[in-house]
């Protein structure tokens, strides 16, 4: 699915998680994460082995990924699990409209 819809799978692995098996959000977003890390790397593989790369835009991506992980991790701490499912909530409700203004 993250090839034919050009997302990481995230919008159905973390409801599937949380709804049909009862895990915690946090752990359903930690599960789908290692499952996208996964997918992605072997696309960035295949990728690498088959195009050039362009190093300095990739570092750039990098540093944003990393930054962006560090801010969540402090901000995971201080969110309830409730409010964390309205904040993916929300957030997969405006990438469905981003994606369907385009």
């Amino acid at each position: 699915l993250s090839g034919f819809f050009g997302v990481g799978g995230g919008f159905l692995i973390v409801p599937f998680l949380t709804q049909l098996n009862s895990i915690s959000i946090r752990n359903a977003v930690a599960t789908s994460l290692v499952i996208i890390a996964a997918i992605s790397s072997s696309g960035f593989i295949a990728h690498i082995l088959t195009q050039d790369v362009e190093w300095t835009q990739l570092a750039v991506l990098c540093l944003g990924g990393i930054a962006g992980m560090l801010v969540g991790g402090v901000l995971a701490r201080w969110i309830a699990g409730v409010y964390l499912q309205r904040i993916f909530a929300v957030t997969i409700i405006a990438m469905a409209g981003v994606l369907i203004a385009r």
